[in-house]
């Protein structure tokens, strides 16, 4: 497992562009262990010249270098802003301008649709939570989404094999949903979307959610196949999935129950080749 975490790592601050930054905390999430921000740090002390990491686009996040005067700090300024990235009071750099967004066009980041909001991910904490399962049990939801106990997405949050992640817009940190991947620790490297909500519909959070979260899968984590399940009868999640490239698998016959009655489960995927043949489109 640690040895996955590792290449993760690796995989995600090589694909870290010029002119923008992530933190510790954000690539650790991304690979897996929203915990682990230490080992990222540990991994950039070790592997940087080894592996031709850009190191430098590494921060904390308070948006600021942690390397000390006279130990790399002057260096690693000096790079960032040969790259345009800007400083501010107390050398802070903007994270809401100059804060990488996997999946984001290179010169400005996507929005869902005309006028709406742009959308970034975040991990899920304890403070989020009631929030989130409000969101499962609105009835624009419910009747699509399986309903956990707060012990279930605690668990969710601390284990390695899951990605807990609230959805919010930058700035405001207004959240619009939660989204979570199972399977991070899998050997065969098939990833399960377990779980996409969105409280606000019709604005295309949707489809950029879906498409930050497969470049995000097979980009950064590296994975083969990534899978989930739409219940019998969600006709607009349905059709957003297929649109986005996912296939077909099969049925869970009847394996949905929701107030008394049952539903199948319609299993859909999509696999690494398939991916990158649409994304050279």
């Amino acid at each position: 497992m640690a040895d996955i975490f590792y290449k993760s790592v690796i995989r995600i601050i090589k694909r870290i562009p010029s002119g923008r930054v992530a933190t510790y905390g954000q690539i650790a999430a991304m690979a897996g262990n929203p915990r682990a921000a230490r080992q990222v740090v540990r991994t950039l002390h070790t592997a940087s010249d080894k592996e031709r990491l850009p190191w430098h686009r590494v921060i904390n996040g308070k948006g600021q270098i942690s390397l000390r005067p006279g130990s790399g700090y002057e260096i690693q300024k000096a790079m960032l802003e040969a790259e345009n990235i800007g400083f501010g009071i107390n050398d802070t750099i903007d994270l809401d301008r100059f804060l990488w967004i996997p999946g984001e066009r290179k010169k400005s980041r996507i929005k869902p649709d005309a006028g709406a909001d742009e959308i970034i991910f975040r991990p899920t904490s304890r403070s989020d939570l009631n929030k989130i399962i409000r969101m499962e049990r609105n009835e624009a939801n419910r009747p699509y989404v399986r309903q956990w106990h707060r012990e279930q997405h605690l668990n969710a949050i601390k284990s390695g094999n899951f990605a807990h992640m609230v959805i919010e817009t930058p700035g405001n940190g207004r959240m619009i949903g939660y989204a979570i991947l199972v399977g991070l620790e899998n050997p065969d490297k098939s990833i399960e979307f377990k779980r996409l909500v969105i409280n606000q519909k019709g604005r295309g959070f949707g489809r950029k959610v879906m498409r930050m979260m497969k470049t995000h899968v097979f980009e950064d984590i590296g994975a083969h196949r990534l899978w989930l399940e739409v219940k019998e009868g969600n006709e607009r999640a349905f059709r957003l999935y297929q649109s986005e490239g996912f296939v077909v698998e099969g049925r869970h016959r009847e394996s949905f129950l929701d107030r008394g009655r049952f539903s199948d489960l319609i299993v859909m995927s999509m696999l690494a080749k398939e991916y990158s043949n649409i994304s050279r489109k």
